[in-house]
């Protein structure tokens, strides 16, 4: 199965198509790039056919992990709706389902280890740390340690901005 002459007769517009109903990212770029390529190449290598049968093999693992990846983000929806300060979460600039599930996991689903709305709004992001400039990293090494450029403390990935 050589698929050079078969992307050259299918073209840009039908590759793209495809594509796009498949739900590939930046389908128009990689179809143009497709054609390109295909366009460019003359020469058909041994075992060229095996290659092509990997790449092929290779997408649909692709496609079946970002079918996968749809139905966890859908089953994160859910459950973290289920959760009483899901509301409060989601109502913030930035929070979807899944940081929302990230946050209420790294806390324990208990908001008052941050002792007050203040200090809840600075590790959300959404106010100043004292002492940090702007555009200064907040890292973390739990609810109620936020530092400005701490040198050896990890970034906690619940407390992005």
């Amino acid at each position: 199965m050589v698929l050079t002459p078969r992307i050259r007769r299918a073209g840009q517009a039908r590759i793209h198509a495809w594509l796009k109903k498949q739900g590939a990212r930046s389908s128009a770029a990689v179809a143009t790039a497709a054609v390109e390529a295909a366009e460019s190449q003359h020469t058909i290598v041994p075992a060229q056919h095996m290659g092509e049968s990997i790449v092929a093999a290779l997408a649909r693992e692709v496609l079946t992990l970002n079918e996968e990846l749809a139905e966890l983000d859908a089953l994160i929806g859910q459950k973290v709706a289920e959760h009483r300060h899901t509301r409060i979460l989601l109502s913030m600039p930035g929070f979807g389902p899944v940081l929302a599930a990230e946050f209420l996991g790294a806390t324990g689903g208990d908001l008052t280890v941050f002792e007050t709305a203040d200090r809840f709004a600075g590790v959300a992001g959404l106010a100043p740390h004292p002492g940090t400039r702007a555009g200064s990293p907040v890292i973390t090494t739990g609810p109620g340690a936020t530092t400005a450029d701490s040198s050896g403390c990890s970034t906690s990935p619940g407390f992005r901005r």
